[in-house]
């Protein structure tokens, strides 16, 4: 059975929704004064502080590109709003290139952040109900080893993923099926390789299936790769019925058959969904998709759209978003496909991340006066279509070395 779970944080929807341009030109205007970097930015594209922001002119707002965060840069600490004292964690991006983003958040940020996936899976994945999380991703010890090797020159150092696994440890019993294994770590090192050995372990999986009564609700959760390596070549013909006590939040990409240094072929979401129905019988209405990026405190969660054959995303409330042209960056109409640009005043404290710009390309549906026409939920909507040509890829770098 599950531990007893702690408090959710009230609903600050409504709250949001009324003070959502108030905060934000506050904070832009705050961001200007306390970064220089972002001070110089705003008074290069001579903007006007004065000016109220509205939906008509949001995409004014100056943002920053996801790359300036970047390691390489060495520019992450032109880019804290607080002196580095006040910052108590710095969170590290997932980063293929070995290059990835560093975030200074202070004890604020990381609060609002836990709140804004709290909620966002207490809406969208029934997570006040569930009693068993399965999450296909390595433990928490693993992580921080991936952490420490980040080349990041920071202190009290974690990857976002990591931290984000460990906001929904206390609201479930939590299995983490990639486990470290110790032995063949050691014969990797007698072969003069420094690379850690783990295995995606079935036994953990069927351990919980074992141990869940029938009417207790069971979430499959963490990378989609891992999870359909291990579904298609190691439960062929087995079935474990969960029905409508069984949910799916994928997330952290690899639905393009990258992650981390896992390379596989591209993954069609449709082909999972067939897989895990088959196996465990879930309805499609109980699958969801997670969506962020370390740069940015937002937190998206995707329902299964049958019209459009894939995860529809919604902005939260605390967040709105501008979709921008691939190489002219003007900002696009729903219905476009373009850079997306996320836009929040909460959980921004420890740097200049108020409006930041991805790589992620977007199909764009809905803006942020929008509902959801499949829901109802308010705010703007999109589908993940992949990443802009020749941007550097963003998944876990990783001393872990995976097995069959």
């Amino acid at each position: 059975m599950s531990p007893k779970r702690p408090e959710f944080p009230k609903d600050r929807t409504s709250y949001y929704h009324k003070h959502f341009f108030r905060d934000l030109q506050k904070e832009v205007a705050a961001t200007a004064r306390e970064c220089e970097m972002y001070g110089d930015l705003c008074k290069g594209q001579e903007y006007d502080f004065r000016e109220p922001i509205t939906h008509k002119t949001l995409h004014k707002v100056p943002f920053i590109p996801t790359q300036f965060f970047k390691v390489s840069l060495e520019q992450y600490y032109q880019l804290l709003r607080v002196p580095s004292e006040r910052i108590v964690t710095y969170h590290i991006s997932s980063s293929t290139s070995a290059d990835p983003s560093v975030i200074g958040r202070t004890a604020s940020d990381v609060e609002q952040i836990k709140e804004n996936w709290l909620t966002a899976w207490r809406k969208f994945l029934n997570l006040e109900n569930t009693d068993y999380c399965l999450n296909f991703a390595p433990g928490h010890t693993a992580m921080k080893a991936v952490a420490r090797r980040s080349g990041a020159e920071v202190r009290d150092r974690r990857l976002y993923v990591d931290f984000i696994n460990a906001i929904m440890d206390p609201y479930s019993s939590v299995e983490y099926t990639v486990k470290f294994r110790f032995w063949k770590t050691v014969a990797q090192l007698f072969k003069f390789r420094i690379k850690a050995v783990a295995e995606i372990c079935k036994k953990s999986v069927l351990k919980m299936l074992k141990r869940r009564k029938e009417t207790e609700s069971l979430t499959l959760g963490g990378n989609p790769l891992l999870m359909n390596h291990l579904l298609t070549t190691q439960f062929k013909g087995e079935e474990y019925p969960l029905g409508k006590y069984g949910w799916v939040g994928t997330g952290g990409g690899g639905w393009d058959g990258v992650k981390a240094q896992i390379k596989m072929e591209p993954l069609p979401k449709p082909e999972l969904m067939e897989t895990i129905q088959r196996i465990f019988h879930i309805p499609t209405e109980h699958f969801r998709d997670n969506y962020t990026f370390t740069e940015t405190p937002s937190a998206f969660l995707a329902h299964w759209s049958k019209k459009h054959k894939d995860f529809v995303m919604h902005v939260p409330p605390t967040s709105m978003i501008v979709v921008r042209h691939p190489k002219t960056l003007e900002p696009l109409k729903p219905g476009a496909e373009g850079l997306l640009e996320v836009l929040t005043p909460y959980g921004v404290q420890g740097a200049a991340c108020t409006a930041v710009l991805v790589d992620d390309i977007i199909k764009y549906l809905g803006d942020n006066k929008s509902k959801c026409p499949e829901c109802g939920h308010e705010g703007a909507t999109f589908i993940i279509k992949g990443r802009q040509k020749g941007a550097p890829g963003r998944s876990c770098s990783s001393i872990l070395s995976w097995m069959e």
